[in-house]
């Protein structure tokens, strides 16, 4: 298994369990049902005996558990040779695959104090061992105690499973990305979050460059420098180089705000959830670690702009032209649209390198929550053939993304009458494409482009659910996983 890990949290060690493995000194079988017109009725299992399904079937009236989709019960059992207890999850009569994969995180959560879990759920292996791993997590950085009782041990009964190895990196890698982005902000500055990539990167066999603040500015990346300039913590820009097993190679930016005030456009609210701001970064970093020792398809450098926007006397100021790295000038028509400011020198040097695409990926704006919701990323390319890419990615990897429009007016709104172009555009409509829009203006007209806007789903500012816990989700990994597994 990988030492893909920030050390900031415990997540189960995962595996595949034959059908005929004896489930003696499991504490929990996870298992799910639905309504019949006789009662509850366990679906098909692989690893549960006639005799076991029966003794749990026959509890389940006992507990009040209808099979009601969302429902759980734990039912607790007695044979010497089997599991000490089961959790049961209601589902639909005739499931998708997604509430399937659901229940199962539902189920392992529930299962709280068991450290041995057998999953036994007939479903796509790969899928639900790696849901099954994900809802084990849990983030113990400020409360040690929280590992007490938790999971050790999962495993998903499978026969002629593919390799449990991968998943359990996969898995690892999404919970760095979680990590990073639950961290308190005082505990990832751009320094530390810095230092914390390479030394994952060490561990996995992955290049990493960091450059400094002087680099930074002999760079001539002017977003960068000026949102960074009111924080006592200098920007860094990481490098990530993970190989391919062919020519091609595919850069990806991810927006790395350690800890996002506004600027003097001050926020006057969620202040203290805006350590999600470096949900791209931390996704995108976290699949490159994964992909060093487990190749895709294309090659992949990542570029990682990392700052924070807060405010002093030294803040950039509203009404100040900023020269970017690309030679573009700005007029900063609100410090609190900075994402794009970083995201945009960072591209250009992305471009200068020729990949056969450049994809971003970022909290970016609040409107794509809005529009979409908390569990649904906005995707925006004028690249017909990368979008479809990326919307398949995203189905493969079981997350939730959604296309909207690339359209020339949006990018209308960003003309300036001192500069090249505004940062804000039009501030009441459609700013998740304004943003886009912005994006695209520093990437070269023949070089496929696609933005990634993950605000909602990057950050759970409710309770855990499925295998989504609270602060960090690590949304985003799974997809660039997918994406640069598939042919270039």
């Amino acid at each position: 298994m990988l030492s893909i890990s920030t050390g900031a949290s415990h997540r189960a060690r995962s595996r595949f369990v034959a059908s005929g493995e004896p489930l003696a000194g499991v504490d929990a079988l996870v298992l799910l049902a639905t309504t019949s017109d006789d009662g509850p009725a366990l679906l098909p299992t692989r690893a549960a005996t006639a005799q076991l399904r029966e003794q749990i079937a026959g509890s389940l009236g006992a507990v009040g558990f209808a099979g009601k989709p969302g429902q759980l019960a734990r039912i607790p059992l007695s044979a010497s040779d089997g599991p000490s207890g089961a959790t049961v999850v209601g589902v639909s009569a005739q499931p998708s695959e997604e509430e399937l994969l659901g229940a199962i995180g539902s189920g392992v959560r529930a299962s709280s104090g068991a450290e041995r879990l057998v999953v036994d759920v007939d479903v796509d292996a790969a899928a639900g061992l790696l849901r099954a791993a994900l809802a084990t997590y849990r983030f113990t950085e400020y409360r040690p105690a929280l590992a007490d009782g938790a999971t050790r041990d999962v495993a998903l009964v499978a026969d002629g499973a593919p390799d449990s190895e991968r998943i359990a990196d996969l898995a690892a890698a999404v919970c760095f990305a979680r990590d990073l982005v639950t961290l308190a902000p005082a505990d990832k500055t751009p320094e530390r979050v810095a230092e914390i990539i390479q030394t994952a990167a060490a561990q996995v066999g992955a290049e990493c460059r960091i450059y400094d603040e002087a680099e930074i500015r002999d760079l001539g990346m002017g977003g960068l420098l000026a949102v960074s300039r009111a924080s006592a913590h200098p920007p860094r820009l990481v490098r990530l180089d993970a190989p391919g097993a062919g020519d091609a190679r595919v850069a990806v930016v991810g927006k790395g705000l350690t800890y996002d005030a506004g600027g003097l456009n001050l926020k006057l609210a969620m202040l203290e959830s805006m350590k999600l701001d470096i949900g791209g970064a931390a996704a995108a970093a976290a699949a490159a670690l994964y992909l060093a020792a487990h190749p895709g398809r294309a090659g992949l450098t990542v570029w990682l702009p990392l700052c924070e926007n807060v405010t002093s006397g030294n803040a950039y100021r509203g009404g100040d032209v900023l020269r970017m790295r690309s030679g573009l000038t700005v007029e900063v028509m609100n410090t609190d649209a900075e994402g794009r400011l970083v995201l945009a020198d960072a591209m250009s040097l992305a471009a200068d390198e020729r990949p056969v695409a450049l994809v971003t990926i970022a909290t970016l704006t609040g409107a794509a929550w809005r529009a979409l919701g908390a569990r649904t990323a906005a995707l925006m390319s004028a690249d017909d053939a990368l979008a479809e890419r990326v919307l398949a990615a995203a189905a493969a990897g079981h997350e939730d993304v959604w296309r909207m429009p690339m359209r020339a007016h949006f990018g209308k709104t960003l003309e300036s009458k001192i500069a090249d172009l505004n940062n804000l555009g039009d501030a009441q409509n459609g700013q998740t494409m304004v943003a886009a829009a912005f994006l695209s203006r520093f990437a070269p007209d023949d070089l496929p482009f696609a933005h990634f806007d993950i605000a909602g789903p990057a950050y759970n500012h409710g309770e855990a659910y499925d295998h989504v816990p609270a602060a960090g989700t690590g949304f985003g990994v799974a997809t660039l996983v997918e994406l640069l597994n598939r042919p270039w």
